[in-house]
């Protein structure tokens, strides 16, 4: 409302990441609406958190539109890690989404040995749907069960309770209704 829209980007900057990790992406999505496109454009992390929170959206048109300003900053900056991971992440996620398995699976096991928490349990869960598409049941399962504890382990209660969801059907499925259950 004041128009100082750089303080408003750091704030939702700031915050982002546990909306996202909490399932809150209508409000990340409110917040966004609210901001010049050019002042998201200048800040590579608040760009990678408007595009997940677009993919997890269902909006998938516009989410290369932020990854690529985030890519040329990280390109600027030498980031090697972080960034580059976060940039990595959604645009495996957007290759599961298109279809894309191969590519996908590529992306998410060079990901699933860095450091990050976040971005390795993103990237477990998306191997895990990619693996069930494939009706390879085994590696599917054990890439959500994986995906449910490097969640919890990172506070990302979204992918947390929805590998686990995913465990339970698969068990169900698969006709291990006590392994279900638990």
């Amino acid at each position: 409302s004041a128009g100082d829209f750089q303080f408003a980007a750091r704030m939702v900057e700031s915050n982002a990441l546990d909306l996202l990790k909490n399932g809150n992406i209508s409000t990340l999505l409110g917040w966004f609406n609210t901001l010049p496109e050019e002042t998201i454009k200048e800040h590579p992390q608040l760009c990678v958190y408007c595009a997940w929170a677009l993919m997890l959206a269902g909006k998938t048109d516009n989410v290369e539109k932020y990854l690529l300003p985030a890519e040329a900053h990280v390109s600027a900056l030498k980031d090697f890690g972080g960034l580059r991971g976060d940039i990595a992440a959604v645009r495996a996620y957007a290759a599961a989404r298109q279809g894309d398995m191969d590519q996908t699976i590529d992306k998410a096991r060079e990901w699933l040995s860095k450091d990050n928490l976040t971005v390795r349990s993103v990237m477990a869960f998306v191997l895990g749907g990619v693996y069930y598409m494939r009706q390879d049941f085994q590696n599917a399962l054990t890439a959500m069960k994986e995906a449910s504890e490097l969640g919890e382990q990172a506070g990302n209660i979204n992918v947390a309770v929805s590998a686990l969801s995913a465990v339970g059907g698969f068990q169900v499925e698969q006709g291990n209704l006590i392994e279900a259950e638990k």
